[in-house]
């Protein structure tokens, strides 16, 4: 069992909404924490059913909607104004927050993301490694740098909308993502990574994960057979066995 409350923040005057999970059942010590970052146009919604089981097992965990991540947030912003470095200045806002709480312990820090939430968490841990111990990446979207690449090269220098899957976004989308490779970000971080990723994802090809994992030092990449961008049913029991089993090494 678990205890849920909300938990917000502000970043540069608006509302990050959040929640706090934590575990019903525990002792004096300090408690470890996973962050969960949701998927590209989502919410912490959609992340909730692993929010669940992880404090379920002993762990406090925090979901919350990036500002201007979705259609259905809670948080302000619009998704216009969103992009992979907003989301990752509502992450990093978040790390530093969370480890203010007396009750969390500031050593067992872990990232977990899907998709862009996967991106996000990796290029913030990448850049805050002192503070976190472990990231759980779901079929991380490594692949938004080349995709942004192929949109902004063929579009008109003054247009400034682009459909993404089922959303629309900004140039500034796009701009953002070329900003930075998330690859040399990876070369020096050595904590400890697992990857999850369907080889059937049509969405992020595989390809990106084991490019990942052959960059990072300290990192496995758990191929989900006939896994979609997305998992449910067995691919969904499989992706909580192995990262309860990860979370608990």
């Amino acid at each position: 069992m678990h205890l849920k409350s909300e938990l917000s923040f502000i970043n540069n005057g608006k509302k990050i909404f959040g929640e706090l999970y934590l575990p019903s059942i525990h002792d004096d010590k300090k408690i470890p924490i996973v962050i969960i970052s949701h998927g590209f146009n989502s919410n912490s919604k959609r992340v909730e059913p692993y929010a669940k089981i992880i404090a379920d097992n002993g762990f406090a965990v925090y979901t919350f909607d990036f500002i201007g991540g979705g259609n259905d947030i809670k948080s302000d912003g619009s998704i216009m104004d969103m992009s992979v470095l907003t989301e990752a200045s509502d992450l990093e806002l978040i790390l530093n927050e969370i480890r203010k709480l007396i009750f969390i312990d500031t050593n067992n820090i872990i990232l977990m993301g899907l998709s862009q939430g996967g991106l996000v968490s990796t290029y913030v841990g990448c850049k805050n490694e002192n503070y976190i111990k472990k990231m759980i990446l779901f079929y991380p979207a490594y692949n938004i740098r080349d995709e942004s690449k192929i949109r902004l090269d063929n579009a008109d220098q003054y247009e400034n909308e682009f459909k993404v899957q089922d959303a629309v976004v900004s140039r500034k989308y796009g701009i953002d993502a070329l900003s930075f490779d998330i690859y040399d970000l990876m070369k020096n971080f050595d904590k400890s990574v697992l990857i999850l990723h369907g080889d059937k994802d049509e969405i992020v090809p595989i390809s990106y994960s084991e490019k990942a994992c052959n960059i990072l030092k300290n990192s496995k990449l758990y191929k989900i057979k006939n896994g979609i961008h997305g998992f449910k049913g067995t691919t969904f029991v499989i992706a909580v066995r192995e990262l309860l089993k990860f979370l608990n090494n």
